[in-house]
């Protein structure tokens, strides 16, 4: 429909690989859990959806480089996306200028994204196994969550009040390399 604002195919099977998302006028997609959802689909639903705020793409096991952009996307999901990579946090960080929420908990793939934007307020990064050396910030963001990543290095913390001067809340609870 071209009036479609909100899409909503969580836990759909394997026939959802590539749909064809994305519309005029679309404002939120939800696709948590969608295990066979690829790479092109969500890449073509970004490019065709102007008005994208909401994108949920939770336990979406098979993204590993979706180019996820919005001019007024604000609020993106993909925790637990498990093969997610560096490259593609660092593109949607600098193609949403809008974003306000990233959630990437359990993402454990990601090393060292960069996670910076003009507008992002609260950024999960938790039990992100393998992350050590993110570069995080935002002159917006208050709340930062690293707990559980235990490969966190000193490093990733170096500058952080400068890049994230607004940052009220930090919880590195669990990161056992610091």
């Amino acid at each position: 429909s071209p009036d479609l604002r909100r899409l909503d195919l969580s836990r759909s099977g394997p026939g959802v690989r590539s749909p064809s998302l994305g519309g005029t006028h679309l404002q939120a997609i939800i696709a948590t859990r969608c295990e066979h959802l690829g790479d092109d689909a969500v890449t073509l639903a970004c490019g065709s959806s102007p008005a994208l705020q909401t994108l949920m793409l939770a336990l979406c096991t098979s993204l590993h480089s979706p180019r996820i952009l919005g001019e007024r996307l604000s609020e993106l999901n993909l925790s637990g996306c498990s093969a997610l990579q560096d490259a593609a946090v660092t593109f949607a960080c600098q193609n949403a200028p809008t974003l306000r929420r990233l959630s990437l908990s359990l993402c454990a793939a990601l090393v060292a994204p960069r996670v910076v934007g003009p507008c992002l307020q609260r950024v999960e990064l938790s039990h992100c196994e393998a992350l050590s050396l993110p570069l995080i910030g935002g002159l917006a963001m208050v709340e930062l969550s690293l707990s559980g990543c235990s490969r966190l290095e000193d490093a990733a913390l170096d500058g952080l009040c400068d890049r994230a001067p607004a940052l009220r809340k930090l919880s590195i609870s669990g990161c056992t390399k610091l």
